[in-house]
């Protein structure tokens, strides 16, 4: 049983690295380029091969973390000031991928489709604020593990 916590550990971090790294290097090395003509085009693309990756890796990140959490001997109480960090975690993840989902199936392709600057501009706020609360959750996950 060891190992396959270490293994689902493994595949928690590694699928959590990768969505935030896309993320990331959306954010930081494509919206600058949001003024080039071609810019639009670009983030179509990236926008549909990162929303199935991200869509495999958002199921991978619940089903690893609920084991984890198994693993550990999660009670899913609200008895102590870690059941209700983690409780906060879950909700977290739940509003992520709510706001991902509209983001991704709606707001995102629409913008992109009608080139409308509003709702280009509603699109990026809606990814800023997914990012922030990624970091969020990596910032939670350390506290759980490592302790407050």
């Amino acid at each position: 049983m060891k190992t396959l916590y270490f293994i689902s550990v493994f595949i928690h971090i590694i699928s959590a690295c990768i969505w935030f790294g896309g993320m990331f290097a959306l954010i930081i090395f494509f919206l600058p380029l949001r003024k080039e003509q071609y810019f639009l085009d670009v983030v179509k693309k990236l926008g549909e091969q990162f929303k199935i990756v991200g869509w495999i890796i958002l199921p991978l990140l619940f089903i690893t973390g609920f084991f984890n959490l198994h693993y550990r001997g999660f009670d899913f109480s609200f008895s102590t000031t870690y059941n209700k960090i983690i409780w906060l975690k879950i909700i977290l993840f739940f509003v992520i991928v709510i706001i991902s989902a509209i983001h991704d199936f709606y707001i995102g392709p629409k913008a992109i489709k009608t080139r409308d600057k509003k709702l280009l501009k509603y699109s990026r706020t809606i990814g800023r604020i997914n990012f922030i609360l990624a970091i969020i959750m990596i910032l939670i996950g350390i506290f759980i593990v490592r302790g407050l």
